[in-house]
């Protein structure tokens, strides 16, 4: 890891994000392995809301090297402050295609690891839980389903409304889809599909 010389203000400012930040969900399969993981939009969605909200911006590159495809996650404060982390990815084939995926890979795991997610069911610590805590974490999962939208969540979806410059008249055509016709009354997964729906619109720009 790197730093700037000082980083009180951007470990503040980190600190606070971090206790914003979504549930970082599992939603995407990998087939060959059939396996569960939170993918690159999961986890931009999860914490560019919270780091931006707190004058952060997350920065990726990549640095090519003879083993390895070393990807830059540098977390920037509006102070100037800095960190910087790199994770190393060794490419399967030297193909633009497998580098491609490695720089994809490598985003997802440097983005987590630099901002502190881990996402929810986590493999190894679902396979060593007692059967009750299963059972438990089930019910919990299916009752926050229907739980409603937190204020944080609110204010995530005004950034990036705001962000996607969507007037009033479409945001209240965008709500009503969800059977409501007030964001306070969107239900907690409702408002997840609402933010990933405008993260993707962003990405996409």
């Amino acid at each position: 890891m790197k730093t700037s010389e000082d980083i009180t203000k951007i470990a503040v400012a980190l600190n606070k994000a971090y206790s914003e930040m979504l549930p970082l969900i599992k939603d995407s399969k990998n087939p060959f392995f059939k396996s569960e993981y939170a993918d690159l939009h999961s986890v931009t969605s999860a914490c560019y809301p919270a780091l931006q909200a707190n004058g952060i911006t997350p920065i990726q590159s990549a640095d090519r090297t003879e083993k390895s495809l070393n990807i830059l996650t540098r977390l920037i404060h509006i102070s100037g402050q800095w960190i910087e982390t790199c994770c190393p990815i060794p490419p399967t084939k030297d193909d633009p295609q497998q580098y491609g995926s490695a720089f994809t890979y490598g985003r997802r795991y440097g983005l987590q690891a630099a901002v502190g997610l881990a996402p929810q069911d986590d493999d190894g610590n679902a396979a060593s839980r007692p059967p009750a805590k299963k059972a438990a974490k089930k019910a919990a999962k299916k009752a926050e389903k229907v739980e409603m939208i937190t204020a944080q969540q609110i204010d995530n979806i005004n950034i990036f409304k705001r962000q996607a410059k969507v007037t009033d008249e479409v945001f209240a055509e965008q709500i009503k889809r969800f059977g409501v016709d007030n964001i306070t009354e969107l239900t907690k997964e409702n408002a997840r599909k609402l933010i990933s729906a405008y993260t993707k619109k962003l990405e996409s720009k």
